[in-house]
């Protein structure tokens, strides 16, 4: 049966016809990989930082395929032609894989669904998001065009049922959500905690509005409450903020005596923290520069959005907040809810991009 699967992906992938540029992705960048093995055809390689030079090149003669690119403990199938080269200034293999867009689609959608936001309508809504982002934003990294996290759009390879996943993208055609703001219009966040943000607020709050941003309710009902993140806590220490702005500004602020939300969004979400501080007064920091910064240092889990409230509290402060990623565009758990209630694809689309023009891409 295992033999007969890959028979079938194999036929899925190289039957697949070619439609406008290959996007170029890269992969596993988070691992900084030393050292990778790939699978080929039933061939197998290893390929090392120091056997690669600066400039991408193809292996395995550049064919289009399936690989098995193995870095440390962690395995995953890619389609597409595979090239490698040595990432700059020591930080390991650079893995970009050429891969059509047919391809491609399938693989995120199950990389960013669960078991909680999967029903075929809803999956079908953001595969048109999934499309409809991708082909705005190619070449959104110097020299490729997506990244596999979620900076872009997250990319696990092929999936056991691939197919499934590219059935329910393939029925959509090839239609994509154009207007104003296209770049930023297609964003999609797991939980929206009850009301979504305006996609060009969703980074900076400096963006040009689109017009986009609604609550995720119907008759006073919230549609994504079954979401774990629909609401949450988190505590913060004064010690904890000092270390982050240090190393955003390079210089000790001193103690943290206040941290506060200087500005929001038109959906309540923080666009600027400010902080009274012992040495240099108060500091206001965009909240997203400010929430990286956080992240890297104490994990990504400890702000899941921007729609807070700060209280003091045990010398320190907690964040009573609610969703789960920026809460742009389509919320997978509120859109789960509505396929449930007989809503299809297209009716969710217009419910998440209210006013939006859709296009066949061709």
């Amino acid at each position: 049966m295992r033999h007969l699967y890959f028979l079938l992906i194999a036929f899925i992938v190289f039957s697949a016809p070619l439609c406008g540029k290959d996007l170029r992705v890269r992969v596993l960048e988070k691992y900084s990989p030393r050292s990778i093995t790939v699978s080929f055809n039933g061939e197998k390689t290893g390929f090392s930082e120091n056997g690669l030079t600066g400039e991408p090149r193809p292996v395995f003669g550049g064919r289009y395929g399936i690989y098995e690119v193995t870095a440390g403990n962690i395995t995953r199938k890619y389609p597409g032609v595979l090239y490698l080269c040595r990432a700059p200034e020591g930080t390991g293999i650079k893995i970009i894989f050429s891969v059509r867009e047919e391809d491609y689609i399938p693989c995120v959608l199950a990389s960013e669904s669960s078991a909680e936001v999967y029903t075929p309508e809803s999956m079908k809504a953001l595969a048109v998001a999934v499309r409809s982002y991708l082909r705005a934003n190619t070449g959104r990294h110097p020299d490729y065009d997506l990244c596999d996290l979620t900076h872009c759009e997250l990319y696990k390879g092929i999936p056991d049922d691939f197919s499934l996943w590219q059935g329910l993208a393939a029925s959509t055609g090839t239609m994509t959500i154009e207007g104003k703001n296209r770049e930023r219009v297609a964003y999609f966040s797991t939980c929206c905690g009850g009301v979504t943000e305006e996609p060009s607020m969703a980074w900076d709050c400096r963006g040009i509005a689109a017009g986009y941003s609604r609550q995720d309710a119907l008759q006073g009902e919230p549609l994504c409450s079954e979401s774990p993140f629909y609401r949450w806590q988190r505590a913060i220490k004064p010690g904890e903020l000092r270390r982050v702005l240090k190393k955003m500004g390079a210089s000790d602020p001193g103690r943290i005596f206040g941290f506060s939300i200087s500005s929001k969004s038109g959906s309540g979400r923080a666009c600027d923290f400010s902080f009274t501080t012992a040495d240099e007064g108060i500091i206001t920091v965009n909240s997203s520069d400010f929430i990286s910064a956080f992240g890297r240092e104490y994990g990504w889990n400890r702000f899941p959005s921007k729609l807070f409230e700060i209280t003091e509290k045990n010398g320190g402060w907690l964040l009573n907040g609610r969703g789960l990623g920026h809460g742009a565009g389509i919320c997978l758990f509120g859109a789960a809810k509505l396929a449930k209630m007989g809503w299809d694809y297209r009716r969710i689309l217009e419910f998440y991009y209210p006013g939006a023009v859709y296009a066949d891409g061709g």
